[in-house]
């Protein structure tokens, strides 16, 4: 069994009891044992309203729960719009413009960024809904060296009774969670509930679990996919697989802007990406202003074709001369997207 390196304190209470809110009190993982350096860099510290954890889901995305960027416990109210998220002990990309080559040397790295809260938070009782995310102000592979983002489950693959999921977070330790932090730790425990109504994982023992601190963190699955988010205690966790499409935007139209790094054309009906991120397109690029992310459309035989082809065309151009090129696009999946129209810059 792999232990999670934060740890929780399990409260006997009930769940409406107590949020994992930092003001002053913490959550934090109890039981649990500490994250080695260089694992789990993508989950960090959230500086909202009082100090919960956060996952790092994309290159400029960073998921947390709503109550740490909202003063309302049974309303989204007082909700920030900035909030700050924290790498702990990470390498910094070097800046060239100092001496001293920041790369050798672990540190914090703050990014703040725009905070956005599920549409539906505790509209269907406690803590229901509650997530939210922070879209980052720059892309955090330009200043954190090979962190790598931990993506959210797809949605039909929902946890199940005593599946083993890991916890992480910062918060607060000991019996009772009434020791200080003690970092970034983790514990790996069963879901031993999924409540109905409000649907909620349960997960830990009297012993182990979530405490303050830990509210916003997330629960993995073995394929260390984020699968919930801690909401409150004791070890109650939203599952992400409700919120999937409004994490992602599935649908949202979107656009963005960059040079072209990759540019594909392949046969009818072979599409690319794997089959929980599939984009059914004969054309697919990746640009520099989206970093991991995949465009594509079609080029077959309906009244599109012809105006398909014209984009084929300007990307090909694009690509040649190195110009920039403005994309338009409906989001198709965590990293894919359809494009709806190309502009050269």
């Amino acid at each position: 069994m792999r232990i999670l390196l934060s740890i929780v304190t399990w409260l006997l209470v009930s769940p409406t009891a107590h949020s994992q809110h930092d003001d002053p009190p913490i959550l934090f993982i109890l039981g649990g044992t500490p994250v080695p350096t260089g694992e789990f860099e993508a989950v960090g510290i959230l500086s909202g309203i009082g100090s919960c954890t956060a996952t790092l889901i994309d290159d400029e995305t960073v998921l947390t729960a709503a109550h740490c960027v909202c003063t309302g416990q049974s309303t989204p109210t007082g909700c920030i719009s900035e909030a700050t998220f924290i790498f702990k002990n990470v390498l910094p990309v070097d800046d060239p413009a100092t001496p001293e080559n920041e790369s050798t040397t672990r540190r914090d790295v703050r990014l703040t960024g725009s905070v956005r809260v599920h549409p539906q938070y505790t509209s269907a009782g406690w803590l229901s809904n509650d997530f939210a995310l922070v879209k980052l102000s720059h892309l955090a592979s330009e200043l954190v060296l090979n962190v790598r983002p931990i993506p959210v489950e797809i949605s039909d693959k929902s946890p199940k009774l005593q599946d083993m999921l890991t916890l992480i977070g910062f918060g607060r330790t000991g019996t009772g969670c009434n020791s200080a932090p003690m970092g970034k730790r983790q514990i790996t425990l069963p879901l031993w509930e999924i409540s109905t109504g409000n649907v909620t994982l349960r997960i830990g023992t009297p012993n182990m679990g979530s405490c303050p601190g830990d509210s916003g963190g997330p629960a993995l699955n073995t394929s260390n996919n984020i699968v919930g988010v801690s909401s409150s205690i004791p070890g109650n966790y939203d599952p992400t697989y409700l919120a999937y499409d409004w994490i992602y935007g599935i649908g949202a139209i979107l656009a963005t802007t960059g040079s072209i790094t990759m540019l594909r054309v392949h046969e009818i009906g072979s599409g690319f990406g794997p089959p929980t991120d599939f984009i059914d397109s004969e054309v697919v690029f990746q640009l520099t202003g989206k970093p991991g992310f995949t465009f594509g459309f079609e080029l077959r035989a309906d009244g599109r074709e012809s105006s398909h082809r014209a984009i084929l065309d300007l990307l090909r151009d694009s690509f040649n001369t190195g110009r920039n090129v403005r994309v338009e696009y409906s989001v198709n999946g965590p990293t894919t997207g359809q494009v709806i129209r190309v502009v050269q810059q």
